[in-house]
């Protein structure tokens, strides 16, 4: 556990120097703070998004700095949104339906798509993917790190949206 914070810390650090270089200043949050607010929205966040939420809360809500320089957009805790319903979850292998949250965490040029967390259905870690269609989930990750270094690449995953089963 230990290297996974240690991994972590570094990926937001790399984030955080990311962001300065296009301006975007990502204020902290105190730990308490973060727990308060995904409480009254109904979220249970996975500890390295509380971790997250810490370090970097997001992009402030004030233009031009509400959005990087490709168009994304990571919504301050205050912002997440959770949207239960039923979903068509595509992975690589199958699309499967399950019916589930999944918190909403950063737009692509003011919600063309956007990219949430769902917790698996074994209750045991979660899902990181793309909604961009009515009620597709389409999956690209099982981490928080993997995820967030497939943003600063830039990753051709990330506008990947299209459901291969459909």
């Amino acid at each position: 556990m230990q290297d996974f914070n240690n991994k972590l810390a570094e990926v937001l650090s790399v984030l955080s120097q990311f962001w300065l270089n296009q301006s975007i200043v990502s204020p902290a949050s105190e730990l308490q703070y973060v727990r308060a607010v995904s409480q009254e929205k109904g979220i249970k966040l996975p500890a390295d998004f509380e971790q997250f939420y810490c370090s970097l809360n997001g992009m402030p809500a004030i233009a031009p700095h509400d959005m990087d320089s490709e168009g994304y957009a990571f919504w301050p805790i205050e912002q997440l949104r959770p949207v239960q319903k039923e979903w068509v979850v595509i992975t690589a292998e199958a699309a499967t339906v399950e019916f589930a949250t999944a918190v909403i965490f950063v737009d692509y040029l003011i919600s063309c798509w956007e990219y949430g967390f769902m917790p698996n259905e074994s209750g045991e870690g979660y899902r990181i993917g793309i909604l961009a269609s009515g009620n597709e989930f389409k999956v690209i990750s099982a981490s928080l790190v993997e995820f967030l270094n497939l943003y600063m690449l830039d990753a051709d995953v990330l506008y990947d949206w299209k459901n291969p089963f459909a």
